[in-house]
């Protein structure tokens, strides 16, 4: 569906897709947080890639991301 976003990673960055983990996505935009210094845990899940609802949604995860 292309009202759902995910948060993955592309080219080793933590990075916000239009659509759904495995199947036809479009990049929406690359952060600069390299996947290599997340936590084990939250690498593994982004790997697979998270759903969420909104660009709101995915500012909060990046910004907890961060921190």
């Amino acid at each position: 569906c292309d009202e759902h976003y995910y948060i993955g990673i592309y080219e080793g960055y933590v990075a916000l897709f239009k659509g759904q983990p495995g199947l036809e996505s479009t990049l929406v935009e690359k952060t600069d947080i390299l996947s290599d210094v997340l936590r084990e845990d939250d690498r593994r899940l982004l790997e697979q890639g998270l759903i969420i609802n909104d660009k709101q949604e995915f500012l909060k995860i990046r910004e907890g991301l961060t921190n």
